[in-house]
């Protein structure tokens, strides 16, 4: 067979070069317009979140981000850049402004992490808790009504200043633990009369109401030995119909006039009496002319002797603070004294 041969035309210098694009460049060209746009989706994403509109951004970004119509030129086919994978945006966690409602500060109190609401008794009623139910000391109690309550934390109240706590001293020996416990579950700022009715009911007695007296101490609570049933009876009812009464009916009585409040005043000086009260008014006219007289003065006067007189001398010209005593200087015996002798 005869060698066959292949016409290959010569390239003239006039002709034009056909360029082909090289896979790589187009592929990373392809990517660097991905990130330029990632990038202007991104502004544009912050700017749309900054406005309080983070659903309809989100939707706006996943469109724009849809490469299914981006493609990119070449002479014979289309290459595909690889899509783009964003993280899910997150939702909005700022939570809307709220006005806060106030606490009212009247009637609850903050104790044991929970807020104590105060029930307030009615007029000659007072509340038990219910655990005092078998209590027999209120079965003495007769002039006020009592109702039953398990959303009272102290086993009595008489009002909404006034609170009591029943212990028996007997029990205290044994439960050393739970008073200071009751104690410590009181409201604070609630009552500002929190009365322990402790009941004496043992012959030893000593070592446990110096316990008691010193957690009310600590405690700020106003401590009531009762010897009976019928006494703490007496005062859980004292408490609820004396609760408006006012100080007058306990405090002394202070007469308006001179003379018996000189009266009060020279017969608390020993073997002073109302008659050398008399005498003393009659010849120096008032309190701070006797204070001033002299020994000599105090003596001329009728009735009053001379132990009288250096008595009321003395308890107007004596020092509050009395001088200290000067130390004993002298010196001790020592066995040199007796080997010298």
């Amino acid at each position: 067979m005869g060698e066959q041969v292949l016409n290959i035309p010569e390239l003239n210098d006039d002709d034009d070069e056909i360029e082909i694009e090289d896979p790589l460049e187009i592929l990373q060209r392809a990517r660097a317009e991905a990130k330029k746009q990632e990038a202007a989706l991104a502004a544009e994403r912050a700017n749309l979140l900054n406005e309080s509109q983070a659903p309809v951004a989100n939707n706006a970004i996943a469109q724009e981000l849809d490469t299914s119509d981006v493609r990119l030129p070449r002479p014979n086919r289309t290459i595909m850049p690889n899509p783009i994978a964003l993280p899910p945006a997150k939702p909005s966690t700022r939570r809307p402004d709220v006005a806060k409602k106030p606490i009212p500060k009247s009637s609850t109190s903050s104790t044991n992490d929970r807020v104590y609401q105060q029930p307030t008794p009615g007029p000659g009623m007072i509340y038990a808790h219910e655990r005092q139910r078998n209590n027999p000391v209120l079965v003495d109690v007769s002039h006020v009504k009592i109702e039953y309550r398990t959303d009272i934390i102290p086993d009595f109240v008489m009002n909404d200043q006034t609170c009591a706590l029943y212990i028996s001293l007997k029990y205290h020996l044994k439960n050393e633990k739970y008073l200071w416990t009751r104690m410590e579950s009181l409201p604070n700022k609630v009552f500002a009369l929190r009365v322990i009715l402790c009941q004496v009911d043992t012959t030893d007695y000593e070592k446990g109401i110096q316990e008691i007296t010193r957690m009310c101490l600590a405690a700020d609570c106003t401590l009531i030995l009762c010897f009976s049933g019928a006494e703490v009876a007496r005062y859980l009812e004292l408490y609820k119909l004396y609760e408006n009464k006012s100080a007058k009916m306990i405090q002394v009585k202070i007469d308006d006039e001179y003379l018996p409040r000189l009266h009060d005043c020279l017969c608390s000086i020993r073997s002073v009496n109302k008659t050398d009260v008399v005498t003393l008014a009659n010849n120096f006219g008032s309190l701070r002319n006797l204070m001033e007289a002299s020994l000599e003065e105090l003596a001329l006067l009728p009735g009053i002797g001379e132990k009288k007189v250096k008595r009321l001398h003395d308890t107007f010209h004596t020092k509050f603070i009395p001088p200290k005593k000067k130390k004993d200087q002298t010196k001790q015996a020592t066995i040199h004294d007796f080997v010298q002798k």
